[in-house]
């Protein structure tokens, strides 16, 4: 038995397929780029505050040394 018909492609379809496709990728892209500098800057940011924590509780224990040793000096 054979079959009588025709097929058509339309590889308009494809190529706007492919299109979307790669402008849905470019703006990927470019919202990751533009999402970067804010990423970079809460590293930076929290780092800095790391190191400022760091230091104030550096600070703390010195002074109470200092104070301990004092202590010791008066008696």
């Amino acid at each position: 038995m054979t079959t009588v018909g025709t097929v058509t492609v339309d590889l308009n379809n494809f190529g706007d397929m492919v299109n979307n496709s790669s402008s849905l990728g470019a703006n990927v892209t470019e919202g990751v780029a533009l999402q970067g500098d804010l990423i970079g800057l809460a590293i930076g940011v929290t780092i800095a505050l790391g190191l400022l924590f760091g230091l104030v509780f550096l600070l703390f224990s010195k002074v109470n040394g200092i104070i301990g040793s004092a202590k010791k000096v008066g008696k």
